[in-house]
């Protein structure tokens, strides 16, 4: 069975890039760039799994990793930043993503094979839940 991964970021050419990295690996995988491209792929095609930006225009990924805990609790959570700290604060929103609910998070830049490595043990785990 393919399993049904949704990119969620509004940089359109990252968003490609995993795309495809993923497609190539098996994977059927869609891309939403905007908050109502997202909610129609949840309602359209519910995933398997969901890879976040944090930092979006029309809506922010903690947001996202909220609404999925709730409206879809099976759902695995990747959570992906280029920043992990804001400011002087020191505030780690990859962290802050991983406690309320993304499965796993990656600081961008990545490899590929970085995040193929994480979507595959993630929904290897799916599996072994099932």
């Amino acid at each position: 069975m393919s399993h049904q991964i949704l990119i969620v970021d509004d940089n359109r050419d990252l968003a490609e890039m995993i795309q495809m990295g993923l497609s190539l690996k098996g994977f059927k995988v869609c891309i939403a760039t905007s908050r109502n491209a997202y909610q129609k792929a949840l309602t359209t095609d519910p995933p398997d799994l969901v890879v976040t930006d944090i930092f979006m225009p029309d809506h922010e990924g903690l947001g996202v990793i909220r609404h999925l805990r709730v409206s879809h609790p099976n759902t695995k959570i990747i959570a992906m930043s280029g920043t992990s700290a804001w400011g002087s604060h020191s505030v780690n929103f990859l962290e802050i993503a991983a406690k309320i609910g993304a499965d796993r998070v990656i600081p961008k830049p990545f490899e590929m094979k970085e995040m193929t490595a994480l979507v595959r043990e993630l929904l290897e785990e799916e599996a072994v839940e099932s």
